[in-house]
């Protein structure tokens, strides 16, 4: 409930220092993307992606790439 009403760039501690929030749930969603890509190879299971999430992991590897 709070998280539409904070600010993008508010500031969030992390265990590798402080991070702004709209980088730090980019981060989130890489990380569920590639949980779930691992839950389905060890379980053998067809756990879906979250659409959504995948097209930021997508855009976020692809300019990381590009840069």
């Amino acid at each position: 409930d709070r998280l539409p009403a904070a600010p993008d760039d508010r500031i969030v501690a992390t265990r590798v220092g402080p991070m702004v929030l709209a980088d730090f749930l980019v981060t989130r969603c890489v990380e569920l993307v590639v949980h779930t890509d691992d839950l389905n190879d060890a379980t053998g299971l067809a756990v879906p992606y979250d659409r959504q999430a995948l097209a930021a992991c997508t855009r976020l590897l692809a300019d990381a790439l590009a840069a």
